[in-house]
């Protein structure tokens, strides 16, 4: 029915919140729990003021939701209550079974529970839209005319498969909070928060970063096949999809991420590859690792399509290979420039080990802590060796020790002077070295030499000194002594000048000997 004006309430009996009476103020504003209302006109309601029923119209007025007394209330009066009566054409309770389904108009607002007992809910008006629990334990939704959801007691699922969408392309639900997910066929989202399990059969495809928090040190991340024949599996792989790949593109990188004492999130390691050659048929590659050192980001290593390079950014970065029993097997020492094997320090008379350097001073040391009866070095040939002794000995299979002598390397020859005199001069003695008292050897000395004028068969070795590249040894500072720079003596040129002394001995020999047979035949 059309109403001129404001529709009828229908029933909705209301008493006011009560109102403090304002010292000569006649007008005042009617409210139910401190919201504003308006009664359906001035004969629908009952006004009491200081015990008495007033008469509407005449004793007060309203308009809207204030009412206006006919006089103004002074300190002492009571507005004692006002009744709202709504509708006073309500019917009341109708009997049972006499309301049928014509009868209902609108919205159906029930106080309590209203109870189908399984019968079709229809909600919209072709009827083709509607709930129904027929049943016992299940919920059916129908929308346009089929079943689409089913609730059961811990489920909730479409009638059909694969045939009901969880939010749109445009219209998507803002947070999801679940235990578990499992889906069988593509998922492809832009953000998700899972704080369980997820089980995907299908892809999964994200256009944004996706994050994975936990709170302890448990795996974050697992990769698990369960294929149990011999081929690969699981496979991780990092695809760059570049329609326009150049060489030297990187492609798959892994950061190792945490925070310095600033605060800041740092990269303190990194593996990525890079794309050496991407003309096809002849592509290559480059599998680099990288570090922090004290602040800045360094190569590491490097595996190329030709070569492994450790540390090559030149940084003082050493290499170590440890062997099952040292562990200093092998060491590559950047900061002094050389190869040690089986010692991280420098070796000497009774050490055990070896040094190469490039860095200057002594460019090999082999060092092996025997005696004159074992090895320290040996060379091989197919028809022979060398070897050096541990008491410095040098012996060799074919006895036989040479230097290069070829014409075309000399110039200048000329007959050698006379030895005779040095070497009658040469002091030949027994000694024994001072760290071998036991063994006695016989030579000459360096200083001997000197004194008699050949200080041409002595050479003066220079001491060699620690430097900033080596690694010092307890007690020892930046020039010091390292090695002493003893004398030393050429005695493969003193051999050469007893050979000269020995031609001319026997000259002198042939020459005594003729004079011998002329006087003898005299």
């Amino acid at each position: 029915m059309a109403y001129i004006g404001r529709e009828p309430q229908i029933g909705n009996y209301q008493v006011c919140d009560a109102i403090s009476v304002v010292n000569a103020q006649a007008a005042y504003t009617m409210q139910v729990s401190s919201v504003n209302v308006i009664p359906e006109s001035v004969n629908h309601m009952i006004v009491s003021l200081n015990g008495v029923i007033q008469k509407p119209g005449s004793s007060y007025t309203i308009s809207s939701s204030t009412i206006t007394f006919s006089s103004n209330l002074a300190t002492g009066d009571s507005i004692d209550f006002i009744y709202l009566l709504g509708n006073t054409l309500d019917l009341g309770t109708p009997s049972d079974s006499t309301v049928t389904s014509a009868k209902l108009s609108g919205n159906l607002v029930t106080p309590g529970t209203l109870d189908v007992n399984g019968q079709e809910l229809i909600l919209d008006a072709n009827a083709n839209t509607s709930i129904t629990a027929d049943t016992d334990d299940q919920i059916d939704i129908k929308v346009g005319g089929t079943d689409q959801i089913t609730i059961k007691d811990g489920a909730v699922s479409p009638v059909t498969d694969s045939d009901v969408d969880l939010g749109t392309t445009s219209l998507r639900f803002k947070d999801t909070f679940v235990d578990s997910i499992t889906v069988t066929g593509e998922v492809d989202a832009a953000t998700g928060d899972f704080s369980g399990a997820v089980d995907v059969a299908g892809a999964i495809t994200s256009s944004a970063t996706a994050t994975i928090t936990v709170a302890g040190n448990s795996d974050v991340l697992i990769l698990k096949s369960t294929d149990a024949d011999n081929n690969q599996g699981p496979i991780l792989s990092l695809h760059r999809d570049s329609a326009s790949p150049a060489d030297n593109d990187i492609t798959g990188r892994i950061n190792f991420r945490a925070e310095n004492s600033a605060g800041e999130a740092i990269d303190y390691a990194s593996m990525f590859c890079k794309l050496a050659d991407v003309t096809d048929g002849t592509e290559d590659f480059k599998l680099i690792i990288q570090g922090m050192k004290a602040g800045t980001n360094i190569n590491v290593l490097q595996i190329g399509e030709d070569e492994v390079i450790i540390n090559e950014d030149s940084n003082d970065v050493d290499f170590r290979v440890e062997t099952n029993g040292n562990a200093n097997g092998l060491i590559v020492d950047a900061g002094a420039e050389g190869v040690r094997i089986g010692t991280n320090a420098d070796v000497g008379q009774g050490d055990e080990g070896a040094r190469f350097s490039t860095s200057g001073g002594i460019a090999a040391d082999l060092a092996r802590n025997v005696n004159s009866s074992s090895s320290v070095f040996r060379v091989y040939g197919n028809a022979g060796e060398l070897r050096v002794q541990g008491d410095g000995d040098v012996i060799n299979t074919g006895n036989a020790y040479g230097a290069i002598s070829d014409r075309e390397l000399k110039e200048n020859e000329v007959d050698a002077n006379s030895q005779w005199n040095d070497i009658k001069a040469l002091k030949i003695k027994n000694y024994n070295l001072k760290v071998t008292p036991s063994v006695t050897h016989l030579g000459v000395v360096a200083q001997d030499l000197e004194t008699s004028g050949m200080n041409g068969l002595v050479n003066d070795n220079a001491d060699e000194l620690y430097t900033e590249n080596d690694v010092l040894p307890e007690g020892k500072n930046v020039g010091d002594v390292k090695d002493k720079g003893y004398k030393s003596v050429k005695y493969s040129v003193l051999y050469m000048k007893s050979i000269k002394a020995l031609q001319e001995a026997q000259t002198r020999i042939e020459t005594l000997e003729a004079k011998v047979t002329t006087l003898e035949n005299a």
